[in-house]
This record gives C-alpha cells, structure tokens and sequence, in this order.
C-alpha cells in the first residue's frame, strides 16, 4: 500500500475519500526542465506554489456522476499567475498501489487526439 500522506489543501478532499478504496492518491506537480529532461518536480503542497520568484495557482473541480457513484468527472487547472517560467510545465500524478484489472481510469480521447498523434522522431513531444 502507498505511504501515508498528509492530506494536501491544493486536492479537494472529496477526491482524496474516492481513491482510498482503490489504493489511490493524486499528485499536482510543477516539473522543471533542462531541454528535454526532467531535473526537478515540485509538489503543490497548497492551492498555491511560489518557486523560482515565480507564482502558481492551482485548483480542483470534482463532480460525482449521478448516473455511476463509482466514477468521478474531475477539472484540473494550473495557472501561472506571476512571473515567467519558461523551461517547466505541470503535471497531475495517479499513484495506485495494489493494481487490479478490476480498476478503471478514463481519460477523455482529447487528451490523445484518439491516438491520432503524429509520429515524430525527437527526444520530446513539445507541444503536442
């Protein structure tokens, strides 16, 4: 099972309460970037994040699904509100622990385009 955690102010807790029973915890990251490669993730400890003399603000929208209690519609949105933070991006993590193929987790095919991504042949995907 995944260590304990402290309940984190920047997840709404209603989502912290739905991942339990499927061994879960969510991450909102501020990633930094030397070219193509990861040298240093942040956790937002709180809605907000100062890093870097730069200021980012966080927020988590959760809405259960009338139709299906066991499934959620989650917005996610990061904004950088202060500050220029050119080599960095963020990022939401899934952790689960305890893994069955009885768990789902949808994303919508925007995400993905549907798996109609180019193919392309460099080290990165910027700006896909």
């Amino acid at each position: 099972m995944l260590s304990e955690k402290k309940n984190i102010p920047a997840v709404a807790p209603e989502l912290v309460e739905f991942l339990k029973p499927l061994n879960g915890q969510i991450r909102l990251l501020h990633c930094k970037y030397d070219s193509s490669k990861l040298i240093k993730s942040t956790l937002f400890e709180t809605k907000d994040l100062d890093i870097d003399g730069n200021k980012w603000k966080s927020s988590v929208k959760v809405n259960p699904m009338e139709s299906d209690s066991t499934a959620m519609d989650l917005f996610v949105q990061f904004l950088l509100d202060k500050g220029e933070d050119k080599s960095s991006g963020v990022a939401i993590a899934f952790d689960f622990s305890d893994w069955s193929t009885e768990n789902y987790v949808m994303l919508p095919a925007s995400v993905y385009n549907g798996n109609r991504c180019k193919i392309v042949d460099r080290e990165y995907a910027k700006g896909l």
